[in-house]
């Protein structure tokens, strides 16, 4: 009896077997794949994070984008772009007042003026100061003749961010007119004050090779604050050349022209 108990003792403190060689490598195999199945997850979840806040970026951009340019476009056919006619401006009074930054601006008009013709530059200028706020771009427009698809081989045009606008134009071109001033007088530099957000939406849909109707006053504009003061004025004629004969114009609509 003593002898049976003793021999169960013994039994009862036998250390369990370790497991073989073998065994610990599947178990650390097994480990070791749930560590990577672990860390793959977080790596899916930062990826997911990552991805969504992109999303969210791109949306709040495209956004952005679509309230800065989208506006309806007015539209207008007419019969040919060959020989649009010369801009029109008839004598006006009026003007309206803005307040940028710290300065107050009289914008007096001089004459209503519309412009039909072909976009052959533009200039965009960054609204840092001012007059960049108030003026936020160029246009090069040109018409009659020069409004004609056809003589774009023959001219070329460039605004490097001045307010002036220059172009070169081959002698045949002059041959092909019958004079200098059937080329020079039919192109002009024009900077533009928008009436309004909307019209500021359209002068950033106009794009280089399209042809417009620009409609607005010709006008002085005055400037002044409490360490500047300023005055900038259109000119009136199409037949001046170099500083000073750039267009002033408050634009009150554009319209997209359509040829049959």
């Amino acid at each position: 009896m003593f002898k049976k108990l003793f021999k169960r003792k013994e039994k009862n403190n036998i250390e369990p077997e370790k497991p073989s060689q073998n065994e610990t490598s599947l178990i650390d195999l097994i480990e070791e794949s749930k560590t990577k199945k672990s860390r793959f997850s977080k790596k899916q979840k930062i990826l997911i994070a990552v991805t969504s806040i992109c999303l969210a970026l791109i949306i709040a951009v495209g956004a952005f984008a679509f309230s800065l340019f989208y506006v309806k476009k007015d539209y207008e056919t007419v019969a040919s772009f060959s020989n649009m006619p010369e801009p029109v401006q008839i004598e006006t009074t009026g003007g309206v007042t803005k307040s940028i930054d710290d300065y107050d601006i009289t914008i007096d008009f001089k004459a209503s003026y519309t412009l039909v013709g072909k976009v052959v530059e533009t200039y965009y200028y960054f609204p840092y100061k001012m007059i960049n706020k108030l003026s936020r771009f160029d246009f090069g427009m040109a018409w009659g003749a020069m409004s004609d698809d056809t003589y774009e081989d023959y001219i070329s045009y460039k605004n490097n961010g001045n307010r002036f606008l220059t172009y070169k134009y081959k002698n045949s071109l002059v041959d092909i007119l019958g004079s200098k001033e059937a080329v020079v007088n039919s192109i002009s530099n024009n900077h533009m004050i928008h009436a309004n957000n909307r019209v500021l939406k359209l002068l950033r849909n106009v794009r280089v090779g399209d042809h417009i109707k620009i409609e607005g006053y010709l006008s002085y504009v005055s400037y002044k604050s409490d360490h500047s003061y300023g005055d900038w004025n259109s000119s009136l004629s199409r037949t001046d050349h170099g500083d000073g004969a750039c267009e002033i114009i408050y634009v009150t609509n554009i319209t997209w022209l359509k040829s049959k």
